[in-house]
């Protein structure tokens, strides 16, 4: 039989790194999608980004000016029940700390590149 830990590890909530997804689409596609001056995909693109900081996200694309994205981040009421029922509330503080708690919303952006003079 599992032990309490083993189950709950796959969820861990004593993590830096809670990261979440974003779907960024552009026209014209294949363009390259960068958080932190870092290339992590080409559009259409599901990327990751840190919960707690999201980085600076660019989508470029040779012959059109670089267009900057924002994702804004909501508060997840549903990582409060999560903590009270399977942490008893032990998990709160370290989740508000690591970022666990947020998401991103709208959790997508479509980008219309605009060609540079």
């Amino acid at each position: 039989m599992k032990s309490v830990h083993a189950f709950l590890e796959p969820y861990s909530v004593a993590r830096s790194d809670a990261k979440d997804f974003v779907f960024i689409e552009s026209r014209p596609s294949d363009a390259t999608v960068r958080v932190d001056g870092q290339a992590v995909a080409r559009t259409p693109a599901k990327i990751f980004l840190a919960r707690g900081s999201p980085g600076r996200v660019t989508v470029e694309m040779e012959g059109y000016l670089p267009e900057e994205l924002v994702f804004p981040r909501h508060f997840d009421a549903g990582w409060i029940l999560f903590d009270l029922l399977l942490t008893l509330g032990i998990g709160i503080p370290i989740d508000l700390a690591t970022g666990a708690m947020w998401n991103f919303n709208p959790d997508w952006a479509v980008v219309r590149l605009r060609s540079s003079p």
